[in-house]
């Protein structure tokens, strides 16, 4: 592996493992995660902390990361399908929605980037099927790139300070 590869993986676990650790600072689940849950206070936020951590952990030092990081980009994409996209959509118009619908849509492509990395051999079809998945990593990435460029252009006034 050669030392960008591993450098843009240890930067992104990182970034994972910080989203987690946010979870303990700020009370309730991180809008990045699910749409309007920031005030709830119960013990599932700490698990997701805990999930976001591990997996940040395991991504970094590079042990067992393929799997786990298919799994992870499949589960964001999956919120980014019902938890996000719903709530983008209901609230009408242009709205403050999009920004989080583009962040977890690029967080489940860098999973899914990630997991193209050194792939193990799949044992079982279910998760063969999955790792064919990885491919599209790059491509909600770019979306994610392409709507906050577009995005820039549409608030000059909000970003020339």
């Amino acid at each position: 592996m050669n030392t960008w590869t591993s450098a843009g993986r240890i930067f992104f676990a990182i970034g994972i493992a910080g989203i987690g650790v946010l979870h303990f600072f700020y009370p309730g689940i991180r809008p990045i995660i699910i749409p309007e849950l920031t005030g709830v206070r119960s013990f599932i936020p700490y698990c997701i902390a805990v999930l976001l951590m591990g997996a940040g952990v395991l991504i970094a030092i590079g042990k067992r990361y393929s799997n786990l990081s298919l799994l992870m980009g499949i589960l964001f994409f999956l919120l980014f399908l019902f938890g996000h996209l719903p709530r983008f959509l209901s609230a009408g118009s242009f709205n403050n929605y999009w920004v989080n619908l583009n962040k977890v849509l690029a967080l489940s492509g860098g999973f899914l980037v990630i997991s193209t990395i050194n792939p193990p051999k799949q044992r079982h079809k279910l998760m063969e099927l999955a790792a064919r998945t990885g491919s599209l990593g790059k491509y909600l990435f770019a979306i994610m790139l392409f709507n906050f460029g577009v995005g820039h252009f549409n608030n000059l006034e909000g970003i020339s300070i």
